[in-house]
């Protein structure tokens, strides 16, 4: 908690206040902004059993729409991180893309901008000079069913933002200086 609603996102507002942006820096678990469900528990084998071990974990179920449809008109900008809150109004993880999707589901952004590290989606993820630098949904469907390990996952999500609203979706590189500018200016992958 300390370091994502804590330091991460309280640069992220410093630098949305220092550039004429009133941003209002939230965690999900404030106002439950974003609600979920704890994972059931993880499956470990110790000593010839199977155990169940607390997860600090899960999914997004939902958002409250009311709360940040409040702030955007009255001009504020939310910059929102995790933990979110789960059923019984405790702290729990989860998954960027799984809340980007939630959010997306609520407000229909024309124009989602996610920041990862490295340049874009690559065709290598070996070589950095490999950005794809534009996709179609058909692509990006032939892609994830292709695709293994974590890759697929995040495909997985970025198929799903399609699902609720039509979008257009940037994946840019967060390491480098002005992120958002350069994603907005033509860096990264471009999918329609």
């Amino acid at each position: 908690m300390m370091a994502y609603s804590g330091l991460q996102n309280k640069k992220i507002v410093e630098l949305c206040q220092q550039n004429g942006v009133n941003a209002v820096g939230l965690s999900g678990l404030d106002g439950r902004v974003i609600q979920g469900r704890r994972n059931r528990g993880i499956r470990v084998r110790e000593k010839g059993k199977t155990l169940i071990k607390r997860d600090l974990s899960g999914k997004p179920a939902s958002v409250n729409q009311k709360l940040i449809q409040w702030l955007l008109n009255n001009g504020y900008t939310p910059v929102l991180c995790i933990p979110i809150v789960d059923e019984n109004g405790s702290a729990i993880n989860s998954e960027n893309d799984d809340i980007v999707g939630r959010l997306h589901e609520a407000f229909h952004a024309d124009r989602i901008i996610q920041l990862i590290e490295a340049p874009g989606l690559l065709s290598d993820v070996h070589d950095e000079k490999s950005l794809i630098s534009q996709l179609t949904y058909g692509e990006l469907m032939q892609k994830e069913s292709a695709a293994g390990g974590r890759i697929k996952r995040k495909l997985y999500a970025l198929l799903k933002l399609f699902d609720f609203h039509p979008t257009s979706v940037i994946i840019a590189d967060g390491r480098i200086s002005n992120p958002l500018k350069q994603a907005l200016e033509g860096k990264g992958t471009r999918i329609l």
